[in-house]
């Protein structure tokens, strides 16, 4: 330090150490400088968290944002659907992606718009919403011309939002033109295949009538033939000539069961059956067969098969025949064994029917075909036994259609085991009256001075069914057509009524109306050769009260002749045909309803149990038991919604949970109101039992 001293040009310095100057200023700047230190600390450590906290998520949600736009604007660009942005108020377009501009410069030169206005004019409910602030989704279809002079089909997807402030409406628009193409071809395919399907059907059902009218001719007069005396070698020419048209007629029916069960026409009865005895008489048929083949034929009944169960016994009868007739014709040495047995699966008993033989077996690599139509198992198989293949498909397809199944295992040179499952009731009770071949009373008509009245135009066959009728025993006037047939029954009395349905001048269904009208109540029974005649409400209208189907044998004549006869004689019985309105008069006994109610309640719970677990194929199997039980008491409710059910579960993984629990919800519903409707028809039948036995 120094200072100057006046005038005199000195200058006083002051000379201190370091040490002590040192002291001093730090004595003065210790304070503030840790302040100042502490205050830089605090700041780096402010800006650091700033930073972590604050910047640095901004920084990387920022970065986030700018990839989904990028993202998004490649998959707008790149996504084979024109989106745009459309201004709600003055319809020009904000943004739109390239396909979108291909689109509408393919269309604006013949539209003479653009595609806003083209919106616009479509959908203008769309751009109204999106000026209200209001978000509803539009979806349309458009036929728009284009430069070319061809026309595409658009699908728009409209959606009202807002884009910087403004009203907009975002369009979705996918070119359909080729899906819409290919719809219309699969419509056009479909209905042409529906076509042939339906003239198919239609030349069987001709070509049907056409033989089935000569071969009634024929088996009606061998029939006849056989009543004669013959020689010896005569009359086994005429027992091959008959084996051999029945034969064509077996063949004949297979292809017309199969023609019925493509075009969804097969019907199934449900009537009460003794399950052993048809069993019995079908073994009693193929005895002879098995016998000339010197092949042992086992049958086992099971002792706790009902007597009586409800079905359809002619087609457990053809299926069973089918089966055993397989069984002897591919078996050379060796035996043939029937089981016949209860199971219990679903929400019905099972009829369980094993055809086991010892024959030639089938190799494992057909099996999975042997079901399919026109199959065998090889060439030399046809060559060697014949056959058109059919069986076996029409088996699996009728056990299938009355709720059943048919399995088969084999080992080639072994033999096969061919087991049917088919769902029955017990029946016990009162048998109801309602089909043909039930049996409305044990008491036989007296038959004695029946005289018949038969309306036939073709000569062969007017003569035919005379010699039939004379040979049971039957009187009978023959004339050719309805006109002829309505003077000559006003004119004498008849007890029956024979009638052609297909005549010149009148047929058979005017013939009966007019005789309904004139308050007839004389048995009308139709002789017919179409296979397809069998519409039951068409018959009921004009008051036919069955048919007969051709070629007609003695036995078939005569148990039409005697059932109609009961009919018309106990008017109880005749009251007794409808019974369930609006299903199929199946009327069952309290057993049989308590056990398919039991039955069907355990199989509604498995259902239900399997869906809350999402085990459809347990739900599926429980509903196609269902099925199977009240298709055989015809409740075509409860069919039609366990067949919707079956759908939903068979089709994609993805069907939504919620339909499959309405679905089986509907199910229930339909269950119980055909359980009651059942119970309620049981009540009306035992009130007609109780009258009768008033008497």
């Amino acid at each position: 330090m120094c200072a100057p001293l006046g005038a005199t040009g000195w200058t006083l310095v002051y000379s201190l150490p370091i040490q002590i100057v040192a002291a001093r200023v730090a004595r003065d700047i210790t304070a503030p400088a840790i302040v100042t230190g502490l205050a830089i600390v605090l700041l780096w450590v402010f800006v650091f968290l700033f930073n972590r906290r604050i910047l640095a998520p901004l920084f990387e949600r920022s970065q986030r944002i700018f990839e989904s736009e990028h993202l998004s604007r490649t998959l707008i660009e790149t996504a084979p659907v024109g989106l745009a942005l459309v201004n709600a108020n003055s319809h020009g377009v904000l943004l739109e992606s390239a396909h979108m501009q291909a689109l509408e410069r393919r269309i604006a030169t013949a539209v003479g718009a653009g595609i806003g206005d083209v919106l616009n004019y479509h959908a203008p409910a769309a751009f109204e919403a999106s000026r209200r602030g209001e978000s509803p989704a539009f979806d349309f279809e458009l036929n728009l011309p284009t430069e070319d002079g061809t026309m595409i089909d658009v699908a728009a997807k409209l959606a009202p939002s807002r884009y910087q402030g403004q009203p907009v409406v975002v369009a979705a628009l996918t070119d359909v033109t080729s899906d819409r193409q290919l719809a219309r071809q699969l419509a056009a395919a479909k209905q042409a295949a529906d076509s042939a399907n339906a003239a198919k059907s239609a030349f069987v059902a001709s070509m049907s009538h056409e033989i089935r009218t000569p071969l009634n001719g024929i088996l009606g007069h061998l029939e006849l033939l056989e009543r004669l005396p013959q020689a010896a070698p005569v009359a086994a020419r005429v027992r091959i000539i008959t084996s051999s048209s029945r034969a064509l007629l077996g063949i004949l029916d297979d292809i017309l069961d199969f023609s019925k069960i493509e075009a969804g026409e097969m019907s199934f009865e449900s009537i009460r059956f003794d399950a052993a005895e048809l069993i019995r008489e079908a073994i009693m048929m193929f005895m002879p067969l098995a016998q000339r083949k010197q092949l042992e034929l086992k049958a086992s009944i099971d002792p706790a098969l009902p007597r009586y169960v409800i079905g359809d016994p002619g087609r457990i009868r053809q299926i069973f025949a089918n089966l055993l007739g397989n069984a002897i014709k591919f078996t050379d040495r060796g035996h043939v064994s029937i089981d016949v047995g209860m199971g219990e699966g679903g929400a019905a008993s099972r009829l369980v029917i094993r055809v086991t033989d010892t024959g030639i077996g089938i190799p494992s690599d057909r099996l999975a075909r042997i079901f399919d139509a026109f199959e065998q198992v090889d060439v030399s198989v046809t060559r060697r036994f014949g056959g058109t293949g059919l069986g076996l498909a029409l088996c699996k397809r009728m056990a299938e259609g009355m709720g059943g199944s048919i399995d088969v295992a084999s080992e080639v040179g072994h033999g096969s085991v061919f087991t049917v499952m088919l769902p029955i009731l017990p029946y016990i009770g009162a048998m109801p009256v309602h089909a043909v071949g039930s049996q409305a009373t044990e008491v036989e008509p007296d038959t004695r001075g029946i005289h018949v009245l038969v309306v036939e135009d073709h000569e062969v066959n007017r003569e035919l069914i005379r010699e039939q009728l004379a040979a049971l025993g039957y009187t009978s006037d023959i004339v050719e057509n309805g006109l002829i047939a309505l003077r000559h029954f006003n004119e004498r009395h008849y007890d029956l009524v024979l009638t052609d349905l297909a005549m010149p001048v009148m047929d058979g269904y005017t013939l009966a109306a007019c005789l309904h009208s004139q308050g007839a109540r004389t048995p009308i029974i139709a002789i017919t050769a179409d296979v397809t005649a069998t519409d039951s409400q068409r018959f009921r209208e004009a008051g036919i009260s069955g048919i007969l189907l051709k070629p007609m044998s003695l036995a078939s004549i005569d148990a039409a002749v005697r059932r109609y006869l009961m009919l018309a004689a106990d008017p109880r019985a005749a009251a007794a045909i409808e019974t369930v309105p609006g299903h199929a008069a199946s009327v069952l006994s309290d057993e049989s309803r308590t056990t398919l109610e039991r039955l069907t309640a355990e199989s509604l719970q498995s259902a239900e149990a399997a869906m809350a677990q999402g085990d459809r194929a347990t739900i599926s199997a429980q509903i196609h038991s269902i099925k199977g039980a009240f298709s055989m008491i015809h409740v075509g409710e409860v069919v039609d919604a366990c067949s919707k059910l079956e759908a939903l579960l068979a089709g994609d993984s993805n069907t939504a949970s919620r339909d499959i629990e309405e679905t089986l919800s509907d199910v229930k519903r339909r269950v119980s109101s055909a359980l009651a409707a059942t119970a309620r028809s049981e009540e009306v039948g035992q009130l007609g039992d109780g009258s009768g036995n008033g008497e």
